[in-house]
């Protein structure tokens, strides 16, 4: 019914942030959090008691042949209860990715196959790695990746969180670099569709479409059939044929 990847970081950051700032700036708690990355919320639904039954022995047979464990979502209510099931509820989580440093930015979250999701989480990884040893972003023990099945798992979705302050010019600016850097990944390793570079503009439409199948001709055709004066909002999504590129600073 529901498989979510876990971003420990994260998810310690928005519910309990003066814990976070110690286990962030040292070095041993720090490296045990990276060790728990692979943590995934499973959530099951049958149709019959059989029917769940059977889900959870298969669940069973694939976490032993991974080498991983389970663990019951009743244990983890030690704390504040409750707040496992709220996180479940649709859009009752996005709120709190505000708390730690006032804003959060989004990069890759193409809907693809499983294995290119979980490429997009690794390589994400690796990429915000680098803005936060520049300070362009906030240390969230870099592991940030909001990764889950839609579909009964007929595909996959990954989005690489990024925590940033809002109030710094010096983050704000490289926020552009790093979406550019996430975008020209996305063509270069073949990890998928677009994602949120599709609401980039004219500029991320015209450097993914050849690797696309020329989507960008097409969709700057139906762009010009029903707004030929490029009225609408072209610097959010692609302009008219024969209109001005938007600049995208």
């Amino acid at each position: 019914y529901l498989q979510l990847k876990v971003a420990p970081g994260l998810a310690m950051a928005i519910s309990e942030p003066a814990t976070f700032r110690m286990v962030r700036d040292n070095p041993d708690p720090r490296e045990m959090i990276r060790g728990l990355e692979n943590q995934f919320i499973v959530v099951l639904q049958g149709t019959s008691d059989a029917s769940f039954e059977y889900q959870v022995a298969v669940l069973e047979d694939i976490v032993e042949a991974s080498g991983g464990s389970i663990q019951e979502a009743s244990s983890l209510m030690s704390r504040g209860k409750g707040a496992l099931w709220w996180m479940l509820v649709r859009n009752s989580l996005a709120p709190g990715m505000f708390r730690p440093t006032g804003n959060f930015y989004s990069t890759m979250g193409g809907d693809e196959s499983i294995a290119s999701a979980m490429r997009q989480a690794v390589e994400g990884e690796e990429l915000k790695a680098a803005f936060i040893e520049e300070g362009a972003c906030a240390d969230d023990l870099v592991d940030n990746s909001h990764t889950l099945l839609y579909e009964n798992g007929a595909f996959a979705h990954t989005e690489e969180l990024v925590l940033y302050d809002n109030r710094d010019r010096e983050q704000n600016a490289k926020l552009k670099d790093l979406s550019d850097r996430a975008m020209e990944a996305i063509a270069e390793k073949m990890l998928g569709g677009g994602g949120f570079s599709f609401f980039a503009g004219a500029y991320a439409h015209d450097f993914l479409g050849p690797a696309m199948c020329d989507y960008h001709l097409w969709q700057r055709r139906v762009k010009t059939a029903f707004d030929p004066q490029d009225l609408s909002d072209s610097k959010y999504f692609i302009n008219s044929e024969g209109c001005e590129v938007p600049d995208h600073g």
